[in-house]
C-alpha cells in the first residue's frame, strides 16, 4: 500500500493552528479577518511533526517544521462529524505566537481596541452567548468580574440573563471604562480603573477574562493576569478564559494552578466554527 505523502509545513500563529482530540494532533487553518477558530474544512491534516518536541505545549515556542499528513477521505469525514457535534474533548491553539524580526512579541497598541470597539464587540458575540450558557448555576448574589472589561459588552450580556448577580468590571483604560458606563443595564455595576495583572482585591464566583491573547497582552503579563484571576476565585469558583484571537495558555496551564478543567473549546453553531473556551473550577468544587 503506497503511503501518504507528507507535506513538511512551517507553524506560524495566527495563520495555522493545532487542533488536539485527544491523543490524536491535527494541523488546522486559522484564517484572517475572523474570530481564532476552526471549521472541519480548515483542517489540514494529521500532525507528525510534534515528536520533535517533547510535550504538545512546547509547540508554541518550538520553531521546527511538522509533518502534515493529509486525511484520508474517510477519515476526513469522521473529524467533520466530531467537529460538527462540538468537538468534545477538543483543544485548540495556535502554537507560535506572532514575533517581530528581533524576536520581540508582536501586541497590538491600546489604541487599536480603544478605537475598534463596535467591531470588537460584533466580533465577540459568539464569545458572549457561550459565556451565558453557563450562568445557570450562580447563586443569587454572586459576584461576577471581568478584569478586561473593554467597552461593557460581556458584562451586559451577563447582567441581561442574570439581573441578581453583583457585576464588577475592571479595565486599564479610560476610555473603555466610560464606554462601559454608557450601557443602561450596568448602573448597577461597578465599574473602575485597574490593572489587572496586579491582586484584584475581590473575592468572585465567576471570572471571565477575555485578555489572555497573543495579540492583546505579551506572555509574561498573561502569566500574571491569570494568577491574579485564579487567587480571586472563591471556592468551587469558574474561571472562563477565552478570546477572538490565539490563547497563550493551554489545558496544561490551568491545571498546574489547581484548576479543574471542565471545557477547553466551544461550538458556535451559527459559524460552524470550534473555538477556544476554557471553563475551570478552583479547587475544593464540587458542581460539573
Amino acid at each position: 500500500m503506497a503511503a501518504l505523502a507528507v507535506q513538511l509545513v512551517r507553524l506560524p500563529a495566527p495563520e495555522l493552528a493545532v487542533l488536539r482530540l485527544g491523543e490524536e494532533l491535527y494541523a488546522a487553518r486559522a484564517r484572517r479577518g475572523r474570530p481564532f477558530g476552526v471549521r472541519a474544512a480548515d483542517v489540514l491534516g494529521e500532525l507528525d511533526g510534534y515528536r520533535f518536541v517533547p510535550h504538545y505545549p512546547d509547540l508554541r515556542a518550538s520553531r521546527a517544521e511538522a509533518a502534515v499528513r493529509p486525511l484520508r477521505e474517510q477519515g476526513a469525514a469522521e473529524l467533520g462529524a466530531r467537529l460538527s457535534a462540538g468537538g468534545t474533548g477538543a483543544e485548540l491553539a495556535a502554537p507560535f505566537p506572532p514575533m517581530t524580526i528581533e524576536g520581540a512579541p508582536v501586541v497590538v497598541g491600546a489604541s487599536a481596541w480603544t478605537t475598534g470597539y463596535d467591531e470588537l464587540d460584533q466580533g465577540e458575540r459568539h464569545i458572549r452567548g457561550e459565556v451565558v450558557r453557563h450562568l445557570d448555576a450562580l447563586a443569587a448574589g454572586a459576584t461576577v468580574l471581568d478584569p478586561a472589561c473593554s467597552t461593557g459588552a460581556c458584562l451586559e450580556a451577563i447582567v441581561k440573563s442574570r439581573d441578581d448577580v453583583t457585576a464588577v468590571g475592571i479595565d486599564a483604560s479610560p476610555v473603555m471604562i466610560e464606554r462601559a458606563r454608557q450601557r443602561a443595564p450596568l448602573d448597577a455595576a461597578t465599574l473602575r480603573l485597574g490593572d489587572a495583572r496586579r491582586p484584584l482585591g475581590l473575592r468572585v464566583a465567576l471570572c471571565v477574562c477575555r485578555c489572555l491573547q497573543h495579540q492583546v497582552v505579551t506572555r509574561a503579563d498573561a502569566d500574571a493576569i491569570l494568577d491574579a484571576c485564579v487567587a480571586a476565585l472563591e471556592p468551587e469558583g469558574t474561571l472562563v478564559v477565552t478570546g477572538f484571537t490565539p490563547l497563550y495558555h493551554l489545558r496544561e496551564d490551568f491545571e498546574a494552578r489547581g484548576l479543574d478543567v471542565r471545557q477547553t473549546v466551544a461550538f458556535d453553531e451559527d459559524s460552524g466554527m470550534l473555538f477556544p473556551f476554557y471553563r475551570a473550577i478552583a479547587a475544593g468544587r464540587s458542581h460539573s
